[in-house]
């Protein structure tokens, strides 16, 4: 009779072998036309996610002097220097202010090819946080002009009482003033020696200050200055 037995039953057998056979063969078919799709569907929807993901830049900046934070969108094919443009136009800055990441390595954006790279080129999409600091030269001119109109003023202060109130120099590593001139502000107010709380930058030279270190600060002015600006 064979494997597959005889008569009717042989015929059964047949016919449900095709079946399995036309079976396998259609869910081969289909297979093979997922697998041939897939990647072509992929590939031509990779390109316009990407393109949607890095077409803006959404920048947080926060103004180091006020603490006031504003939140806008750029064109990522924008350059720095828009930001920048922006940024003093928000916080009232006569002249362009320095931008610099607000986590390490703190990258400070102030080369020429920096500001004309556009944000997707320095890597701040699809989202960033700068922080905005002031110029330290505009930053200390103004104090000297407010210095120079209450030259009146100034005059009569106490020679004495100034003296009195000259700081001590910073703590022990961190060097001290040049003189009794150098224990003051630009605008006559005695500046206290101190370690920094926590990192920060100069007003004067807008390098870092890590936590810890000496410094010199006047807080009516809030101010301040780091022991090699101090001493000259």
């Amino acid at each position: 009779p064979g494997q597959m037995g005889g008569g009717a039953n042989k015929a059964e057998r047949a016919k449900e072998r095709e079946r399995i056979l036309q079976a396998m063969n259609e869910d081969r078919e289909f297979y093979e036309v997922r697998r041939t799709a897939a990647p072509a569907a992929a590939t031509t929807a990779a390109p316009c996610t990407s393109a949607a993901a890095g077409a803006s830049a959404r920048v947080q900046l926060r103004c180091a002097t006020s603490a006031r934070s504003v939140t806008h969108t750029f064109d990522a094919t924008s350059p720095l220097s828009a930001v920048v443009d922006f940024a003093a136009a928000e916080f009232g800055h006569a002249d362009a202010p320095t931008l610099c990441l607000t986590f390490p390595p703190r990258t400070v954006f102030e080369a020429p090819e920096q500001l004309a790279a556009s944000l997707r080129e320095l890597g701040l999409c699809p989202s960033a946080t700068l922080l905005v600091k002031p110029p330290p030269t505009t930053h200390l001119a103004s104090m000297e002009e407010v210095a120079a109109a209450d030259t009146s003023t100034a005059a009569d202060v106490d020679a004495s009482a100034v003296v009195a109130d000259t700081p001590a120099p910073p703590p022990a590593g961190e060097g001290g003033g040049g003189g009794g001139d150098a224990a003051l502000c630009p605008r006559g107010h005695p500046l206290t020696a101190k370690t920094m709380p926590e990192s920060g930058w100069c007003d004067k030279c807008s390098d870092d200050i890590p936590e810890g270190m000496g410094i010199f600060e006047c807080q009516a002015c809030d101010l301040v200055i780091c022991a090699k600006c101090q001493r000259g």
